[in-house]
């Protein structure tokens, strides 16, 4: 159903809720422990490998995932790789850029200027 819902267009974007949390405020049930996990290093994987399995376009990713957040909230120069935007990028070895060589994030070697505010 989400799989449908995102090719027809019912669901808008895709989009993690990265709000890493202490582990004694995620104590509790549904309804008192804190949500909220760094899952984006994941969520584009699955994505892409979506994408790989025809299930999905790479277009519909990024359009999913860059262009309509950007979009939906207002995001000013985010969300498209343009002269004067942001160029929020990444590269996963999976994927060729140009030619034959393939660049790349490994998810075990996943590096951020703000890790000390996730789990």
């Amino acid at each position: 159903a989400l799989r449908q819902g995102l090719r027809d267009g019912r669901l808008d974007i895709v989009a993690t809720d990265h709000a890493p949390h202490l582990l004694s405020e995620k104590e509790g049930n549904a309804l008192t422990a804190a949500s909220g996990a760094p899952m984006v290093q994941f969520s584009l994987p699955v994505m892409l490998e979506l994408a790989d399995r025809g299930i999905f376009t790479r277009e519909l990713v990024v359009d999913k995932m860059c262009h309509a957040p950007a979009e939906l909230y207002n995001i000013d120069k985010r969300g498209y790789l343009r002269k004067g935007y942001y160029a929020d990028i990444c590269r996963n070895i999976r994927y060729p850029i140009r030619g034959d060589r393939r660049h790349g994030i490994k998810p075990m070697r996943m590096d951020s200027a703000r890790r000390h505010h996730s789990p």
